[in-house]
């Protein structure tokens, strides 16, 4: 997340009711985590998992939408952080956010 978005998510916590605080993760916490092993996962298994996800939405979709159904089964993790960034702008996200999130995950 943007330092912006940051500074406002801490900004806003004290004002909400119970108790609520920004507390920093060491920095090797992973974002993402097996659920039996509880280690990281790697890129490739996160991309394999969005992957099952996409072509589980794809079968579902089949019948009603043949075209969403192919457009997910060629999706990928590149497309949907360009994706997610269109829908972002779309919605009058700052740009420089948009562009840090994108810059922060190697698009």
């Amino acid at each position: 997340m943007s330092a912006r978005l940051m500074q406002t998510l801490a900004d806003s916590l004290p004002v909400r009711s119970g108790h609520c605080t920004l507390q920093p993760a060491p920095m090797d916490t992973p974002l993402t985590g097996h659920l039996k092993t509880g280690r990281p996962l790697t890129p490739d298994a996160l991309a394999r998992v969005y992957k099952r996800i996409f072509t589980r939405a794809a079968r579902q979709l089949q019948c009603v939408y043949p075209g969403s159904a192919a457009n997910l089964r060629r999706a990928s993790i590149h497309w949907l952080r360009h994706t997610h960034a269109n829908h972002a702008l779309d919605a009058s996200s700052d740009l420089r956010d948009v562009e840090d999130a994108l810059s922060a995950g190697g698009a």
